[in-house]
């Protein structure tokens, strides 16, 4: 079990900020020259699954698939590693709140989202989305990336403005390591698309009903 003020690589552990299906998260500092420690977000898979290869193997196919992704509107990778048995990815912290602490917050108060807004984070998440789904490799070949995870709590809106998606933990990609097994479904079911709860094949448009379902629900003030 990893404590405040662990190391890990490069990394020492400052504070806890999230926790997810199969990972933490955790604000790190990364040591560099002259005690130069830029700050990062350090996402170290969970101790019940350590010893899982099905898990480990989720974390390293989020790690290559980041790899080829450069875009504003996307959370960078920055590196992967290892240490004692523990993986951990290390991405750009992105100062803010996610895009489900704000809807909730709204909700909270009986309010909805100004259209001008909700319009605004779609508009972003959708040229995140287009980046994705049109990514190649070093050789020009397609990705093929779905995301399919697309949910409030995977976009992130910093305090400058900007609108990031993260966590590409079980999106659909070419020579991912872990393959879905068949009947079983990852992902929120509120978002999901229709064939991918028929267990149908799918593409980059799931990715858009989900951002559909969403843009609904900033805008109605329910799902």
């Amino acid at each position: 079990m990893v404590e405040l003020g662990d190391t890990l690589g490069r990394y020492t552990l400052l504070k806890r900020l999230a926790a997810g299906g199969m990972g933490e998260i955790y604000l790190a500092a990364r040591m560099g020259p002259l005690g130069f420690a830029p700050p990062v977000a350090l996402k170290v898979l969970r101790d019940e699954f350590l010893s899982d290869p099905q898990f480990v193997d989720m974390l390293v196919d989020e790690a290559k698939i980041s790899m080829f992704l450069n875009h504003q509107n996307v959370v960078s990778v920055l590196d992967f590693g290892e240490q004692a048995g523990r993986y951990y990815i290390a991405m750009e912290y992105v100062q803010g709140v996610t895009l489900k602490h704000l809807i909730d917050a709204l909700k909270a108060r009986g309010k909805r989202m100004d259209l001008a807004v909700a319009l605004y984070l779609m508009g972003e998440l959708c040229r995140a989305l287009k980046y994705a789904h049109t990514s190649t490799n070093h050789a020009g070949e397609p990705l093929n990336i779905v995301h399919r995870d697309v949910t409030p709590g995977n976009v992130l809106l910093s305090i400058q403005g900007e609108v990031k998606l993260t966590d590409f933990g079980i999106a659909r990609a070419k020579n991912r390591v872990h393959q879905t097994q068949a009947g079983v479904l990852k992902g929120k079911f509120g978002y999901m698309a229709p064939e991918m709860l028929r267990y149908e094949q799918i593409d980059s448009r799931a990715d858009l009903f989900c951002a559909a379902v969403m843009l609904y629900e900033m805008i109605a003030g329910q799902h």
